[in-house]
């Protein structure tokens, strides 16, 4: 008996730090979509780098894109990401501002912008009042 209690209480923990403790690659991915994409990337001829750049590409969906592309040849419209595995039309409706299928990848995250640092004001020492 103490021993089935103790498996539960071990479980129970374990349990509440799946919940709790979040996953990286995860936060990695939310910080990724919250910050909006400027320029586009060439699914044709983008690094494996350059697509994860858009929101909901990760390592293993660049790496599809980039190995579909080998076997099949260029995409001919943007639509036809769809044909790699794991990207359908919800994740299309994210990327295809940012994606097209010729020209220059020109896709960058926008630079983070440091809150600008106030300098401490400077107070002016109080003036004495000048004795008669």
């Amino acid at each position: 008996m103490r021993k089935l209690v103790y498996f539960l209480g071990v479980l129970l923990i374990a349990f509440a730090v799946s919940i709790l403790v979040p996953n990286s690659d995860a936060g990695e991915e939310e910080k990724k979509e919250e910050a909006k994409l400027e320029g586009v990337v060439n699914i044709n001829t983008a690094t494996s780098e350059q697509l994860q750049l858009l929101p909901g590409i990760g390592e293993k969906k660049a790496e599809r894109i980039i190995k579909y592309r080998k076997k099949k040849g260029d995409f001919k419209a943007i639509e036809d990401i769809k044909n790699v595995k794991g990207i359908g039309d919800k994740l299309l409706e994210k990327i295809k501002d940012n994606i097209v299928v010729e020209g220059e990848t020109t896709a960058k995250l926008p630079e983070k912008k440091e809150p600008e640092k106030k300098e401490p004001e400077k107070k002016e020492p109080e003036k004495k009042p000048e004795g008669k």
